[in-house]
This record gives C-alpha cells, structure tokens and sequence, in this order.
C-alpha cells in the first residue's frame, strides 16, 4: 500500500535535515528524509510525497543527477533544489532542470515556509494536469511572455539579463 506524505528531503547532513524537517513540522506538513539519494530513489517507488527537496552537494550522485533520475523516470513531484554553493550558474542550471525552485543555505523559516506552500500548489497542479491528461506538457500551464526565455516552471528572463550576464565575462 503507498503510503502519503507531504514532503521528502534529501540532504547528506542530518543537521539540514532536521532544520528543514522542523520548519515543514511547524507548517504542519509531513516528512521522510534520506541521507542518499539512492534511498531517497527507493522511497520514491513504494511512496507518494507533494514535495522533493534536495540538496545539489552531496557524495556518490548530485541534485542535478537525482533530478535526471526523477525526470527520467517521468515522476511529476515537484523538486526544491537546495545547496550552500549557491552560485547563478547552480540557480539556473536547477531550474532549467526542472526544479520548481532553488533556496540557498542557509535559509529561514519564511524562505522555505513560503518555497514549500509554492510547492504544494505546484503539486496540486500537476495532480490536476496528470489527471487530465498524460501531464507530458506542463509547461504550458504559465505561458512565458514574448521576447523572454523560459527559467523553470515560473521565471523568466529577458534578452538584457542574457546580454550583461555574456558581458560580465569578458
């Protein structure tokens, strides 16, 4: 029997852990957490959860390699990517890898309370997509306005933003 639950968070640091466990408990959501992701890949098949949240840096497979997986494997939870090596690159890279969002460490309780309460529509909205459809074009929910480029499930960038970006490395 598959069992619900609201939130799974991996981290490779139980202390992370508990600090994230404690803000959802404090939000009244319900948690399983992992310390590998390959366990976390495992809870994943004989359990249901609203919400991912994961960490990027962590040994033996990365964030980045564990939302392959879960693309891959057409899982339609969404994922919080979390790291203490919050660069732009890392930010952009997780959201054009499907994360919903990408909260550096450390984070605070308004932070993540209001990155999970995002997550939990987005959960609920992919229930609704799955059901009424295969769920393969979820992007199409929030169309990306003209003249901009798509950052994730809710962002976007212009042409400007890519241009000064190209400029500050030269």
């Amino acid at each position: 029997m598959n069992k619900t639950y609201d939130i799974l968070i991996i981290d490779d640091e139980e202390v992370i852990i508990n600090a994230i466990n404690m803000i959802a408990t404090f939000n009244e959501y319900t948690t399983v957490s992992a310390t590998k992701p390959q366990k976390a890949l495992s809870l994943l098949e004989e359990t249901t959860f609203n919400l991912i949240v994961t960490d990027i840096m962590m040994p033996e497979m990365d964030g980045f390699q564990f939302l392959e997986i879960v693309n891959q494997r057409k899982i339609k939870t969404p994922v919080i990517m979390t790291t203490g090596y919050s660069t732009l690159e890392n930010a952009v890279l997780a959201l054009n890898s499907g994360a919903i969002a990408f909260v550096p460490k450390p984070f605070t309780l308004e932070e993540l309370t209001s990155v999970f309460k995002r997550g939990m529509e987005y959960s609920k909205i992919f229930d609704k997509m799955s059901s009424q459809s295969s769920g393969d074009d979820l992007l199409s929910i929030i169309p990306c306005p003209p003249k901009y480029f798509r950052l994730g499930f809710d962002s976007w960038m212009n042409e400007r933003a890519i241009l000064y970006r190209k400029m500050e490395k030269i």
